[in-house]
């Protein structure tokens, strides 16, 4: 779609003060038809297989949180042997056969709830992920009927014990089936979960288990196949959140000055990775950047005498994100810079490196958090921890990990949770 081409294109700049700031606002794509997932979920066939973790590092009551949040959500599907199946595989130190629910062995969504909520916790010594991977490839989605959809979810909170022989097991389903990696915690290993989907759109995050209901309606998104409908459409469901029944306004803001190169480098990923995946791609998104080239010198003739030479390249020795955050909270939002009338207005602000003075970014964030705006705060790596500490009473960090997927996720969660989530993000 043609808003994959508009990350952050700045349409207006704004003079401001001693310098400029890149300031744009637009919208990511037009509200298409939307249909009630529930319906989406019931009108084709499906094979859909869960993975769960036993392992002794996730402990019962974390094991039955899991299996929770599997029974609810097979809640969405229409359950029968002409329909959609279900399948259940839980694995520690191997694969416990014993507690297997195969595909055709519940045929109605209440038994199979009951099933599923009866699985036990094996507290296994490993965390054999690959045998487990092997064993719905080749035993349980051996019953799969052919021509329909194969999808499998592998839900984790660990490290398993042979990563290549995971990474293997994982391309041999994927060839015959869909698969998405679910990691709970920051402790799991992104590039394992990355080597059992295939790529990063099949790896979702929660920072704990009671989070994962915060990733139902967007799983449930990727296993559904949406059909088209034989009736009209219906309206959008009334606790979509996702930037169609709550709309957003949502500015990324940033220094490249006082970052340098590799930091800017980082953040313009994370604003690109942010704004390709489908959960902004109904928001409105602007960047507030740096200062102009225009200023980062001087001309011959324009200084006589040493203190004024000292005074100007002062500019350079601190950052000018405070002017930029007041940029934001001050008219960003404006309606002639694209704000929209009753959306929610949301800032990310990135940091990295030391920050001398950190009063005057203070000041700014509490005024943008006094006048609604809703805050992200994302660590490029080695951004200033205590400044970090004395921001998180404003808004929300996401530097749980400093690893920028993991940060998006956690981004993406906070924008559409409802209702809107504390500082839970960050632990140490």
């Amino acid at each position: 779609m043609a808003w994959t081409s508009l990350i952050i294109v700045c349409i207006m700049a704004v003079t401001v003060l001693k310098g400029c700031a890149a300031l744009s606002i637009a919208r990511m794509s037009e509200v298409p038809v939307l249909y009630n997932v529930d319906e989406v979920c019931s009108q084709r066939p499906l094979e859909l297989t869960f993975i769960l973790d036993a392992s002794s590092s996730i402990w019962f009551q974390n094991f039955t949180k899991a299996r929770n949040f599997v029974a609810d959500f097979v809640d969405q599907y229409e359950i029968g042997p002409e329909k959609v199946r279900i399948g259940v595989v839980t694995y520690g130190l191997g694969v416990y056969t014993q507690d297997v629910i195969r595909l055709s062995q519940y045929n109605d969504l209440t038994s199979l709830q009951t099933a599923i909520s009866r699985l036990p916790w094996r507290a296994g010594s490993q965390t054999d992920t690959g045998l487990a991977i092997s064993y719905m490839r080749t035993s349980i989605m051996s019953e799969a009927r052919p021509d329909v959809r194969r999808v499998t979810v592998v839900i984790t909170d660990g490290n398993s014990q042979e990563p290549e022989t995971t990474a293997e097991e994982a391309a041999r389903a994927r060839q015959e089936m869909e698969v998405f990696s679910v990691g709970v915690s920051d402790q799991v290993s992104h590039d394992e979960l990355v080597s059992i989907a295939g790529d990063e759109e099949g790896v979702f995050y929660v920072n704990r288990y009671s989070e994962l209901e915060n990733i139902k309606g967007r799983l449930a998104m990727k296993t559904c196949t949406p059909v088209e409908p034989t009736s009209p459409p219906l309206p959008p469901p009334e606790d979509q959140p996702c930037g169609i029944k709550d709309p957003a306004d949502v500015y990324f803001v940033f220094d490249p000055a006082a970052l340098g190169l590799e930091r800017t480098l980082w953040v313009t990923k994370f604003i690109k990775e942010s704004v390709k995946t489908e959960h902004m791609k109904y928001m409105q998104v602007g960047a507030i950047s740096g200062s102009c080239p225009l200023d980062a010198g001087f001309n011959l003739k324009q200084y006589n005498n040493s203190a004024d030479i000292e005074s100007h390249l002062e500019i350079f020795e601190t950052t000018k994100l405070p002017r930029l955050i007041y940029q934001m909270a001050d008219s960003g939002y404006d309606f002639q810079n694209g704000g929209r009338s009753g959306s929610r207005k949301v800032g990310v602000l990135f940091f990295g490196g030391k920050v001398h003075d950190s009063a005057p970014i203070l000041e700014n964030v509490q005024m943008a958090e006094d006048m609604g705006i809703e805050l992200y705060f994302a660590n490029i790596g080695d951004g200033d921890i205590s400044l970090l500490e004395q921001l998180s009473q404003y808004g929300t960090r996401l530097d749980s990990s400093t690893e920028m997927l993991r940060q998006i996720s956690y981004l993406l969660d906070g924008l559409c949770a409802k209702p809107k989530q504390p500082n839970w993000f960050y632990s140490n």
